[in-house]
């Protein structure tokens, strides 16, 4: 085991990224190796500065802390991402650990919490935030079950569809607008939600946004 936990931090606001380096600085196991506001910065960072966890914030310019958390895992299948958010939702923390994130921890979460989740993830297991406690044992159930398949994508009509419906459109509306049929749009709705292993708007909505197919404005 090393002296010290090798760690980045990736996240797009300043005030915060300071924080969480001060804080993790005040413990003597951990060793903050690097930092960045954005993806590109990111890669780059991990790549010189090789650490064992990455702290990631769910949203980042230009991309989905989520897709991000994919792409670094691909690079580096070492690396043990904490994902960083305040959105106590499932569908965030389902798709978090889709893409192989090692722990959900909410922001407004006590300090020795995101300690804890540094320690268990490095030790190989997987954290979810106390605030999630409620949510945990269904969605674990659900990201493991056999169903909808990662590599199951939505065709970019229903892509579009889904960013529609997403932003409030009626059906008519929707056909409308794409110059299609009732009919059709109905059937693309099913379709997705069976693709999605979905049941609800809500749930089609935080798909949006996870994928940025919506503006998250915050």
């Amino acid at each position: 085991m090393p002296d010290s936990i090798p760690i980045v931090v990736i996240d797009d606001h300043q005030l915060f990224r300071e924080g969480v380096i001060s804080l993790l600085s005040k413990q003597s196991r951990f060793q903050v190796v690097g930092e960045a506001a954005q993806a590109g910065d990111g890669l780059r960072c991990i790549e010189t500065a090789q650490p064992a966890v990455v702290l990631l914030d769910i949203s980042l310019p230009g991309i989905s802390g989520i897709e991000f958390c994919q792409q670094i895992l691909n690079q580096f299948p070492h690396i043990r991402v904490v994902i960083l958010t305040m959105h106590k939702s499932e569908e965030f923390l389902k798709e978090a650990f889709r893409a192989g994130a090692s722990a959900y921890v909410l922001k407004n979460s006590a300090v020795n919490e995101l300690v804890n989740a540094i320690d268990t993830v490095f030790s190989g297991q997987k954290y979810i935030s106390s605030g999630m406690t409620g949510a945990v044992l269904d969605t674990y159930l659900d990201v493991h079950r056999p169903g909808v398949e990662k590599g199951q994508v939505l065709t970019p009509k229903e892509k579009e569809i889904v960013r529609l419906i997403a932003q409030g459109w009626e059906n008519q509306g929707i056909a409308d607008s794409l110059h299609i049929s009732l009919a059709t749009v109905k059937t693309h709705r099913a379709n997705i939600m069976r693709k999605l292993g979905l049941h609800k708007n809500v749930d089609l909505v935080k798909y949006a946004l996870v994928n940025k197919l919506i503006d998250l404005d915050l």
